[in-house]
């Protein structure tokens, strides 16, 4: 099986160089990686390393409340961020906390050897599913401690299938996986993996940070001033054609803020088209102009888990397409979140239905039924407010687990 999985990382790397000329994401992710002796050439050898690898943007701010406690208790070691996507980098490359973030180089025997000798990490630690098993081998026999942080398991993954006992044999070395769930944990020691803990999700003590920490948000203080706002995050098309009717029917003391997935100039000016009331986009917002202004379009990167502080119902994208994107961010600031029905791989949208903080629409008229129970009921949205913000304190800890261990590993 390791040939399957050699052959297949290649693959996939060839596939990527192949499309690089007619596709922006995957020619940042060819050149992230091209000439790594380069790229290694001026890293301070003399540092002690902790490495953390995320794949993305999202993995990033998991193992964000983890690594700022973990340098600021240990300030004798350095911190290397690796990624996998180019959406993940180009947001965190200039991380303040970190002395280095790059790319994952691409995994090769030669390629893992000459990353590790340069850097020659102390600990490692792996972000909830990115499993790279070249690199795990080579950092497990170098008896550098690895562990894995916010993983969930499911079990049709590969590892638990009837072919898939070699790389369920990769697992075993692991010196301790904190998972998300109780399933995770009731699925690795069915297999035989016991080094697991169930911390919970980092993410929660994330956007718990968020809400305890958010400033000012001075352009959202006046868009939203005297108002209801009605927030799509990381909306793709469906979101997009949602709020293009909500629009249309605004209710009286209603806004809008749209934040697309993917800041799509194009899609935008498309999108503005089609709603008959008068928008502004965020990077052009001016104070004077805002309160009269119904929709607002989130055309930057970075604002959207403080804007939410400013949302009243909040409609997160993803669930229409592979995936939902991030319920929590709405729910710490005890906003009621809907997303659609692909959030099966997602634990915290089951949990979040099941306490009544989130709420699964299918189309367009259970979408509209999800907001009527919101602009017609003031009783209604203090309730799911009070119980969004339960939701969260409740899940909290996650952080302090996984440092108390990381602490020991370091002494």
């Amino acid at each position: 099986m390791k040939w399957v999985y050699k052959s297949g990382v290649w693959g996939y790397a060839s596939l990527l160089k192949g499309i690089s000329p007619f596709n922006s994401k995957a020619a940042k992710w060819v050149k992230g990686r091209s000439n790594l002796t380069e790229q290694l050439s001026g890293v301070n050898t003399e540092l002690k390393w902790i490495w953390f690898h995320v794949a993305s943007l999202g993995e990033f701010e998991q193992a964000k409340p983890v690594m700022d406690r973990l340098i600021k208790e240990n300030p004798s070691f350095s911190l290397l961020i690796t990624f996998f996507s180019p959406s993940g980098y180009e947001v965190r490359k200039d991380y303040e906390n970190s002395e280095k973030v790059m790319y994952l180089p691409l995994e090769s025997e030669g390629n893992v050897r000459q990353f590790l000798d340069v850097f020659q990490p102390k600990l490692v630690v792996f972000v909830k599913y990115d499993f790279w098993f070249e690199y795990m081998s080579q950092v497990i026999n170098r008896n550098i401690p690895l562990v894995f942080i916010s993983a969930t398991f499911r079990k049709d993954q590969i590892f638990f299938r009837r072919v898939g006992s070699w790389f369920l044999n990769q697992l075993s070395p692991v010196d301790r996986f904190f998972v998300q769930d109780e399933n995770s944990l009731e699925l690795l020691k069915e297999f035989g993996i016991t080094q697991a803990e169930m911390s919970g999700d980092t993410r929660f003590d994330r956007v718990e940070a968020t809400f305890r920490e958010s400033e000012m948000f001075p352009l959202m203080e006046e868009f939203t001033a005297n108002s209801r706002t009605l927030i799509f995050g990381s909306a793709w098309d469906t979101e997009m054609n949602f709020a293009i009717d909500f629009i249309n029917n605004l209710p009286k003391g209603w806004k809008v803020i749209l934040a697309p997935h993917e800041i799509n100039v194009e899609k935008i000016d498309s999108f503005r088209s089609k709603i008959n009331a008068t928008s502004v986009l965020f990077s052009e917002a001016s104070a004077s102009e805002l309160r009269e202004t119904p929709v607002m379009v989130l055309n930057t990167i970075g604002h959207l888990a403080r804007a939410y502080k400013y949302a009243s119902v909040a409609v997160v994208g993803g669930g229409f397409t592979d995936g939902i994107h991030n319920i929590l961010e709405p729910l710490a600031f005890g906003v009621p979140v809907a997303f659609g029905p692909m959030h099966d791989k997602f634990w915290e949208g089951k949990a979040a239905i099941e306490n009544n903080v989130g709420f699964e629409i299918n189309n367009l008229h259970q979408f509209n039924l999800f907001i009527s129970q919101f602009t017609q009921s003031e009783n209604n949205l203090k309730l799911v407010t009070f119980e969004a913000r339960k939701f969260i304190k409740e899940r909290l800890g996650a952080t302090d687990m996984i440092v108390n261990y990381l602490n020991i590993k370091l002494k």
